[in-house]
Parts: C-alpha cells; sequence; structure tokens
C-alpha cells in the first residue's frame, strides 16, 4: 500500500497570454477550477496507475468535492479530516500559451495536519509499506521520522523546497527522493542530473534519487544503477501537474515491479500525456491510456 500524505488544493486556473509581470495587470483568455495540490496529484497517479492508495490530509468544509475525487480515482479517503473555521488550501496558477505556468499557493488546511494523524493511519494497516510526502502540509519532518520508526519505506518530494532542508529534514530515512533539477540545484548546487544524483548518493548511499527535467525527459540513479530516459515529444497544453503524475505512477510502477527502470518508463510516458491537457489532477491519464 502507498500512504500519500499530502495537501489537498482548490486550483484556480487563469489562461493567459504571457504570465504577468511585477506590478503588470493582465486580461486573462479563460478560467476554471480543478481539484488539485501535490499531494492529491500524486495519489491519484498511483491510483490510476494500479496500486492501491490511502490519502491523509485535511481540507475545509468547502473543499469535499477534493475527497470525492480521490474517491472517483480509487483512492481510500477515510484518512482525510475536514477542519472547520479554516479554509481548503488553494492555488492561483496563471498558465501561458506555451503551456509554462506561475503558481502561488495558500496552505489553509493543509498546515493543520498532525503527526498523530498519521500514527493512527500507518496503525491500522496490517503491515508496513510506502509513505509519500511532499511539503505542502504541516509537521513533514515529524512525520518522516514516525513513518520510518515504524518501519515504512519513505518517498519524498521536496516542494515547495524548505530553506533548512539538509539540516531539519531527516533525509538519512528517505528511499526514494524526487527533486526536479532547479530543486536539486538548491539542495545540491549542481545543475546537471547525474551530478545531483551523485552529490546525493555520496551523502545518501541507501536512496534513489530521481531527478525530473522537464521535456527533456528524467534520470535515475541508485547504488545499482544509473538510468536515463528522453523526454517524449507533444504539444503542451498544461504542465501543471506533471511533476505529481511522474512521481505517482512513479511509485506504482517501482512497488508493482521493483524495477527503477520500469517504473521511470512509465512515469515519463505518463507525464508526457498529462501536459497535453488541461488542469491538474483533471489531465491525469489512466494507465490503459499508455
Amino acid at each position: 500500500m502507498l500512504v500519500t500524505v499530502g495537501s489537498l488544493n482548490i486550483d484556480h486556473v487563469y489562461q493567459v497570454e504571457e504570465i504577468s509581470r511585477p506590478g503588470e495587470t493582465i486580461h486573462t483568455l479563460d478560467y476554471a477550477k480543478f481539484g488539485g495540490g501535490k499531494g492529491l496529484n500524486q495519489s491519484v497517479a498511483a491510483a490510476r496507475a494500479g496500486v492501491e492508495v490511502k490519502h491523509m490530509g485535511c481540507i475545509g468544509q468547502e473543499g469535499q468535492f477534493l475527497s470525492d475525487l480521490l474517491a472517483e480515482s480509487g483512492v481510500d479517503v477515510s484518512g482525510v479530516l475536514v477542519r472547520e473555521n479554516i479554509a481548503s488550501g488553494h492555488a492561483i496558477i496563471q498558465v501561458n500559451r506555451a503551456g509554462e505556468n506561475s503558481i502561488f499557493i495558500y496552505g489553509g488546511a493543509n498546515q493543520t495536519v498532525e503527526a498523530a494523524q498519521l500514527a493512527g493511519v500507518l496503525d491500522g494497516q496490517a503491515q508496513p509499506g510506502w509513505v509519500l510526502f511532499q511539503n505542502e502540509t504541516s509537521e513533514v519532518p515529524e512525520m518522516m521520522h514516525l513513518a520510518a520508526a515504524r518501519g515504512w519505506s519513505v518517498a519524498y518530494n521536496p516542494a515547495p523546497m524548505a530553506d533548512d532542508l539538509a539540516s531539519s529534514f531527516p533525509l538519512d530515512q528517505v528511499s526514494v527522493l524526487f527533486v526536479n533539477q532547479l530543486e536539486g540545484e538548491e539542495l545540491t548546487g549542481f545543475s546537471q542530473a547525474d551530478r545531483i544524483a551523485g552529490h546525493l548518493l555520496n551523502h545518501y548511499a541507501d536512496m534513489t534519487v530521481v531527478v525530473t527535467k522537464g521535456e527533456d525527459g528524467a534520470y535515475c540513479g541508485s547504488a545499482q544503477a544509473t538510468i536515463a530516459v528522453d523526454g517524449i515529444s507533444v504539444r503542451p497544453v498544461d504542465t501543471t501537474g506533471a511533476g505529481d503524475t511522474f512521481i505517482g505512477y512513479f511509485m506504482a510502477g517501482f512497488m508493482k515491479s521493483g524495477s527503477a527502470a520500469t517504473a521511470l518508463s512509465l512515469a515519463n510516458r505518463a507525464a508526457a500525456v498529462c501536459v497535453t491537457r488541461a488542469g491538474a489532477a483533471a489531465s491525469i491519464p489512466y494507465a490503459a491510456e499508455l
């Protein structure tokens, strides 16, 4: 089983000619509201890829449709709690004609997640599996420690990046780490995927490091092997959610096959389909579509 401890956001998506600059007021071409959040997207992707997923997180009272969206994709939502007197997390997203985006996030109910909540979820499972984290909820370091102490394998996508990531987060307990090239450079000082992975493996020899490179594909490094896949040429519509789709599909492929190469190829194809559609969770393909 995969337990995703993650954000549930209401995404407000605005189509624009070009992303606005500081001090600039622009007209939008279109508007739509979607379910999103890194955690929600990754749970949906893993479930649509065919593994058992349980989501743990918090929403406000107006966010019930986020829980419903997860359930419609086959995710167990018994770990999603409704908080009173606080709004659900939400994101304001601009998408330009090239499919590039700019995003800012309000944490809301996502910042009320507690380690005790995760303890209850994990203790209710018959045997340990995987726990997947991002940085859009509260108490992430505490929950990573808790999961590892209970024998669960930890996967981690440190986005948005935290300034104190290397000092305050237990990276030594992470089995699979997902970063894009910008995050990898911020963490290691290197911009090339192989050097990012190599630097991290020098410090955490048991870690599998996955570096996503957008349209240029992805790279995976571990003590056993290094693997690279080229990007798949598609006409992008909206890149929102592509990284989350990649992560959910990689986790599903890795859990089912035990092969990083198989997981990397599967995730690369799923992300390529995702960017040809609008929205975040709405754009995530089912395995049969690949």
